[in-house]
């Protein structure tokens, strides 16, 4: 297929496409194709359904701007149903004349989110599955439509957030040889892909990206996180201490902690008093996710707290529930830890009962009970089976994760999907190989064979709970994540290939070794033997860093990235200011494991090395600088601080610096 008459000369053009190639240039468009512009002059306007919805008149004036950024020349915008009938028109969305424009078109829609663009050589429909429930928008198919449009016909990319990571092709013609396109994504949840950019959440640097790239405007959401009874032990514990676990000591306290207290989840009470509370979430609407934005289907959580393997229930009644023939499982308790085995059969138990409850009460409803393969409850179940009304969320970590327990999560995952009702995938990422601390943490490959493995094993959505943007050291990442999750099967080598010569021109071959060397040496880090996937592994990845990322290895980055800023010097300044932004990436995660023999050194000398506390404070006062200057789509800078100071994956402040304030007053610098 020939998408469209390009006019600046195909030598400009040579390795810009992959998707899709543009037909050869030409002052004029070749007979039987479609002129939506021809030598900078708009020949076809925009016709946007009558009573469209705010999003898709969003989509049909960006696409104007598109248009307009490409060719010049902006279409004129024309609401409802306009008569006469234009010679050529875009039309975006549903209308009444579509049918008889396009005799042997179907205007129907049968799967969720499918999307249809079509053209002859008169006319372009852009069009999708848009549904209403109670008055909220909650599938966006024309939207989405649009912006595939923009991507794969008028070949604009999003690289990453920002006006540097936009990519036009400027061409004074655009025409499109006849064609049709159809498509349903199998994934429905994809705005948790990058959950502080959803479309409730005005958080991310990415919120505009998102929607761009089709992840924004999704139609099933479960919650990202769905921790359901962290206020129980504030609400209950003096009125229903029957509601709480039975600890080995005959008591029924808050261990580990009040938030992360654990259940008797054999108490028919604890059945009623959850029932009690999704009414009443139900009534206040408070069950369709976060806010008033997009959903398909409501969602009423009951996973566990978090601290998953600690203070479990020891009572007889919740025991019983346990199958002998369970996965071992470690358990912890005040003062000791129990050998016992995984509890999946206990959480499925106590789940269909809630379930039951919930589906008695609202028996037409499409009510669903959240629940997460997460800890104990990871492993398969041996004999129970999840309720049909209840949606599960597997809280595992692959691709980005050691090898073995990448393999071992994905069987575990298949066993899942053989009897679960609902499937997302909720994964923790960036955790074990530094990424969380903004470490160029990319995992390419295996993110591409993992999102077509989800794809081929009944999951239908994406909560990444854990992506926090750091766009110049994981940017290829976040791309290949997005163009994944609207379309599992593409061939992930070309996303690239494409994403590195529109991105970086004559540098791309840099560009690309540079990161080929990040995914390389983010396997030699989590291939160490005596790393795990667990938070107490966290020194052992910094011990690790040291002998992946040497200076030799480091000087070699450094290298193919001056090779890439030399070649692009005299190109336009776009192309440089992408490598820059690079650039400022590595030049931060440089300085970082830089720090780390200057940190052990004040460690050990327990801050009297004042040459060391020095270096290191040095080093990040440059790192912060760094970050700054490159913007907000560079690193998130304060965040990495924030964890590494405490939290989950904290207490590395005096192995990865900055010196903590002790160790300075040690030095005299406070």
């Amino acid at each position: 297929m020939r998408p469209f008459i390009c006019a600046i000369g195909l030598a400009a053009l040579v390795g810009c496409f992959v998707l899709k190639l543009p037909s050869v240039a030409a002052d004029v468009a070749p007979e039987g194709e479609l002129v939506l512009v021809e030598k900078g002059v708009s020949r076809a306007p925009i016709i946007v359904a009558e009573g469209a919805s705010t999003e898709t008149v969003r989509a049909a004036e960006e696409l104007a701007d598109y248009i307009q950024k490409t060719s010049g020349a902006r279409p004129d915008m024309i609401k409802g149903n306009p008569d006469p009938v234009p010679d050529r028109a875009i039309w975006v969305g549903i209308q009444p004349k579509l049918s008889a424009l396009f005799p042997e078109v179907r205007f129907t829609f049968e799967k969720p989110e499918e999307i249809l663009i079509v053209a002859d050589e008169n006319h372009l429909a852009i069009a999708g599955r848009d549904r209403m429930t109670d008055g909220v928008q909650t599938e966006y198919g024309t939207a989405n439509a649009v912006y595939t449009f923009l991507q794969d016909y008028l070949h604009v990319r999003w690289l990453w957030p920002g006006e540097v990571g936009e990519d036009v092709l400027r061409q004074e013609t655009i025409a499109l040889a006849p064609f049709e396109h159809r498509y349903s994504p199998p994934f429905r949840q994809r705005g948790t892909v990058l959950r502080r950019s959803a479309l409730d959440e005005h958080r991310g640097v990415s919120h505009d990206w998102s929607r761009l790239q089709r992840l924004q405007l999704d139609s099933f959401h479960s919650h990202a996180g769905g921790h359901a009874f962290v206020d129980w032990w504030e609400r209950f514990h003096e009125d229903h201490p029957d509601y709480f676990a039975l600890q080995p000591d005959g008591t029924r306290s808050a261990f580990p902690e009040p938030r992360t207290v654990k259940l008797c989840k054999s108490n028919p009470a604890v059945w009623d008093q959850w029932l009690a509370d999704a009414v009443a979430m139900i009534e206040k609407g408070e069950h369709r996710y976060h806010g008033s934005g997009t959903r398909r289907v409501n969602m009423i959580p009951a996973s566990p707290n978090d601290s998953h393997s600690s203070g479990q229930c020891v009572c007889n009644d919740c025991r019983a529930w346990d199958n002998p023939d369970g996965t071992p499982w470690r358990y912890h308790y005040e003062g000791h830890g129990v050998d016992y085995v995984a509890m999946t059969d206990r959480y499925v138990t106590f789940w269909n009962h809630l379930a039951a409850k919930l589906k008695e009460r609202y028996p037409e409803g499409d009510i669903l009970v959240g629940v997460s393969a997460y800890g104990p409850s990871m492993p398969p179940p041996v004999a129970a089976r999840l309720a049909e009304n209840t949606v599960l969320r597997y809280v595992g970590h692959f691709p980005f994760t050691t090898e073995s327990s990448r393999q071992e999560q994905k069987a575990q995952w298949v066993e899942w999907a053989k009897t679960a009702p609902y499937m997302f995938y909720r994964p923790n990422l960036w955790y074990w190989g530094g990424g969380l601390w903004g470490w160029p943490e990319v995992a390419m490959t295996k993110t591409a064979e993992d999102f077509r493995f989800l794809a081929e094993n009944r999951c239908i959505g994406l909560a990444v709970d854990t992506a926090w943007e750091h766009w110049a050291t994981q940017g290829p990442q976040y791309y290949l994540m997005a163009q994944l999750a609207w379309n599992p099967y593409q061939d992930h080598r070309e996303i690239l290939d494409d994403y590195y010569r529109r991105g970086f021109g004559k540098a791309a071959d840099d560009i690309a070794e540079y990161w080929t060397m990040m995914e390389e040496a983010r396997d030699a880090l989590m291939a160490c033997p005596d790393l795990r996937p667990a938070s107490r592994f966290r020194l052992t990845v910094i011990a690790a860093a040291e002998h992946v990322y040497t200076p030799e290895f480091l000087q070699r980055a450094d290298n193919r990235l001056r090779q890439a800023a030399a070649k692009v010097a005299a190109e336009s300044d776009v192309y440089s200011q992408r490598v820059a932004f690079v650039r400022s990436g590595f030049d931060v995660f440089r300085l970082m494991i830089e720090s780390i023999p200057p940190m052990k050194r004040v460690r050990e000398s327990a801050g009297k090395d004042t040459k060391a506390v020095r270096q290191a404070l040095a080093n990040w006062e440059t790192m912060e600088a760094t970050a700054r200057q490159a913007g907000p789509h560079t690193f998130n800078f304060s965040f990495i601080l924030a964890r590494m100071r405490g939290g989950y994956m904290g207490g590395v402040e005096d192995h990865l610096g900055p010196p903590s304030e002790k160790f300075q007053e040690a030095a005299g610098l406070r």
